[in-house]
């Protein structure tokens, strides 16, 4: 049997992000999502600062 400090619910955005933190941290975490992998436009790199203008 496998133990683990904290269980993490959904691999989103914020549960990515948690995971990876409290990795780095030497906390144990279990990152629990049903998707094996998210499509392309609901990845982080999709998101960003910068704001196209079609009217250039």
């Amino acid at each position: 049997m496998r133990y683990t400090d904290i269980a993490i619910v959904g691999g989103g955005l914020s549960g990515s992000t948690a995971a990876a933190m409290l990795g780095r941290a030497g906390i144990s975490a279990a990152l629990i999502d049903p998707h094996e992998r998210y499509p392309a436009d609901f990845r982080v790199e999709k998101l960003s600062g910068e704001r196209r203008s079609s009217d250039s």
